[in-house]
Parts: C-alpha cells; sequence; structure tokens
C-alpha cells in the first residue's frame, strides 16, 4: 500500500489508483477527507497525522508527500520525516514535493475563502539533508521553474527517498 500524505481533494490518489496502486489517502483536515471522499467515493480516505504514522511501523510500501511537508517548522518537519521513516517497510520509497525559496508565505485567502496556512520554502539542498538527518537515502531529485500565470511563481523541487 501506498500513502497519499496531505491528500487534500484526492486527485494524486485517484491518479495513482487508476493506475493500479493501492492508495489510501491522509489528511489532517476533517473538511478535506469530506471533500476527497465525495469527489472519488471508490477510494480509501482516512484522516491523520503525519507525525503520527510511525504508530503502524512498517505498514506502507511508499509514501507521497506532494507539497504537505511545506506546512511544517523545524521540529514538526523532524517529527514528521521521522514517523515517515518508521511507517515504510525496508527499502520502501517516499516521494516529496516542496517550493524552493527563504521564508514562509501566508497567503491570508485563497479562492476568495480565508486561509491561515502558512506554506513554507526550503532552500536547495535543504530537504536533502533533512531526508538523510531522518535515516533516508535520496535517490533522485530535480528542480523545475513555475509554469507563468498558471501556479504560485516558485521553484518546485520533486525528490525521491529511500528508507
Amino acid at each position: 500500500p501506498v500513502a497519499d500524505l496531505g491528500c487534500g481533494p484526492g486527485h494524486v490518489g485517484a491518479f495513482l489508483a487508476g493506475q493500479g496502486v493501492e492508495v489510501l489517502g491522509l489528511d489532517l483536515s476533517a473538511e478535506m477527507v469530506a471533500e476527497a471522499r465525495r469527489a472519488h467515493p471508490g477510494l480509501a480516505f482516512r484522516q491523520a497525522d503525519i507525525r503520527r504514522l510511525g504508530d503502524a511501523p512498517g505498514r506502507y510500501a511508499g509514501l507521497l508527500a506532494m507539497y504537505a511537508l511545506i506546512h511544517f517548522d523545524d521540529r514538526d518537519l523532524a517529527a514528521a520525516l521521522a514517523a515517515c521513516h518508521a511507517a515504510l517497510r525496508p527499502a520502501g520509497e517516499l516521494a516529496v514535493a516542496i517550493h524552493l525559496g527563504e521564508g514562509v508565505l501566508h497567503p491570508g485567502e485563497m479562492w476568495g475563502v480565508p486561509v491561515t496556512l502558512g506554506f513554507r520554502l526550503f532552500g536547495e539542498g535543504e530537504m536533502e539533508a533533512r531526508l538523510e538527518a531522518a535515516g533516508f537515502t535520496v535517490e533522485e531529485g530535480f528542480i523545475r521553474e513555475p509554469y507563468p500565470g498558471i501556479e504560485y511563481p516558485s521553484r518546485r523541487a520533486y525528490l525521491r527517498a529511500r528508507r
């Protein structure tokens, strides 16, 4: 099984399921889990905290964190990565997507809705170092430029690490 961490509305998990992957969508927000269930009724979604994944050691063959780790400060990021490491089977993989830059973005509102979210930007190489400190081996990574006029104008890093 693969867990889609911070699954939001479930679109990434739905894509994976369409490719034949046994996927479970996990999100801290009960509202996002409800939305994912509405949008993808045949898939499994559950409310969960990434920092508590280690409560089920070795449960997952893979974890996917598409912009899910950008909401953590240093302490909580270390806890989340340790929990991910514990939740993976030996040789299990973690795929991560993050924004690159400096600081934390606080948009205040998104799509006309007030939000209190913060979006952490990481320096180049920072997430790789944090993954390695948590016991992962980073196997692959690449950086891409933003799509102009379509998304927030940050560079993005995509990493694949193994337990």
